[in-house]
């Protein structure tokens, strides 16, 4: 090929890509505002909406896709214009639903953080009672509740009567329903103060 056929041919590709960049620039400034309304209308957000169709038109120039037919162009922007708006409200969707999970999962972290602390006070108290017993009595009780022995079995290991077991585990609890109520008060405090953080 001739250094002249060369050179003609650049030119005319020059000029091809000039024109076609025209009419890109008239197309962009001609629907540019249209189609940011359009999805507007499906994200509710201008710079969304700004952003949705630049992104759709740049990827139309790098692509180097151009039309002869202004209608067909038209058609393919809106049609890429609204799919880009759906997958946004889609993907924001997900994000809202994933970020309401994770708050929910949070607060359900600090309830049962809160409730751990709460029923951790329960058995203090409880077992501060327990220590209160007299030595026996909290044996005795020890026993009962703790190493799950019956009333008979106690009475063996102890030797003493299955009626003293009975007695004294009913003074137990007596003494442990006084004790508990007597730090009712002080509980609904740590309560009230636990679940109003």
């Amino acid at each position: 090929m001739s250094d002249l056929a060369f050179k003609s041919n650049k030119g005319k590709k020059a000029r091809h890509s000039e024109r076609r960049r025209d009419r890109f620039e008239h197309f962009f400034k001609r629907h540019y505002p249209d189609l940011c309304s359009f999805v507007f209308s499906y994200v509710n957000d201008r710079e969304v909406a700004k952003d949705i169709v630049q992104s759709v038109f740049l990827r139309v120039w790098e692509q180097k896709r151009f039309w002869d037919n202004h209608e067909d162009a038209k058609a393919y922007f809106y049609k890429s214009v609204r799919n880009e708006a759906l997958n946004h409200k889609k993907h924001e969707q997900v994000k809202q639903k994933a970020d309401t999970e994770v708050r929910l999962r949070v607060s359900e972290w600090k309830i049962n953080d809160k409730t751990a602390q709460v029923n951790d006070r329960r058995v203090e108290i409880i077992q501060k009672g327990i220590n209160d017993l007299p030595a026996r009595c909290r044996e005795i009780f020890n026993l009962s509740r703790y190493d799950g022995l019956t009333y008979k079995e106690i009475a063996e290991v102890l030797d003493i009567s299955v009626k003293t077991v009975e007695t004294q585990i009913g003074r137990a609890l007596k003494k442990l329903r006084r004790f508990t109520k007597e730090h009712v008060k002080e509980s609904l405090l740590i309560l009230v103060a636990f679940f109003s953080m």
